[in-house]
């Protein structure tokens, strides 16, 4: 668990559903069912089962209530799993940003919400959880594939809110960049003064590591 901006725990949509996918699976594979006839008995289509366990569809709370009756899941056991399942069907901060992110990265901003640790390489810019708003905006403009204002918009302002992950007291964060990084003049020479002295103030007191 960590904490969200308004103090409350909270878990990731995105890892619930990832957690309720493999617990799914594991129940099925130990009542010994096929999931084409586990979909049958819960009157969906053969395929319903195998797409909720790779992670692909997000099964209703009565379907999991179903899923539950049909492998005989212990009455104690159940209300975690539903809340599970509850959870997985909330919808992440992140979400209003989805329509100019990949579905990859839409994954990786779900599970680095969680995350308690977080590793990063980067041999030609600066991480974007450590970028400002300016180079943010720079490493955009130059980006092999144009974008347009007002995705970049909402590019940015997705990088900043995700920056919120560092104020968490339970995250660790460990950083390697190459020399080259804080070399080149992405944005010009404010922008990237800026950058550097944010870098100094921002990692004071992170394990870093830098090359």
């Amino acid at each position: 668990m960590v904490t969200n901006r308004s103090g409350n725990p909270w878990t990731s949509p995105t890892l619930n559903r990832r957690r309720l996918a493999l617990t799914l699976r594991k129940l099925r594979e130990n009542k010994g069912m096929r999931a084409v006839d586990a979909s049958h008995q819960a009157e969906h289509e053969g395929s319903w089962l195998s797409k909720i366990e790779r992670g692909e569809v997000r099964p209703g709370i009565n379907d999991v209530k179903a899923l539950l009756e049909i492998y005989d899941v212990p009455g104690d056991h159940r209300p975690a799993l539903i809340e599970m399942a509850r959870g997985a069907k909330k919808r992440g901060w992140w979400q209003p940003f989805s329509g100019v992110l990949p579905d990859w990265f839409v994954d990786f901003v779900g599970l680095e919400s969680n995350a308690t640790v977080l590793r990063n390489y980067e041999c030609q810019v600066v991480p974007g959880l450590l970028q400002t708003e300016a180079y943010a905006r720079a490493t955009i403009a130059v980006a092999p594939v144009p974008v347009p204002p007002d995705e970049t918009d909402r590019l940015v302002a997705l990088r900043m809110e995700r920056q919120k992950n560092l104020d968490r007291p339970d995250l660790s964060l460990l950083v390697v960049m190459d020399e080259s990084v804080v070399l080149q003049q992405i944005g010009g020479p404010g922008v990237m003064r800026q950058q550097v002295e944010h870098l100094a103030e921002r990692l004071l007191g992170m394990r870093v590591i830098t090359l």
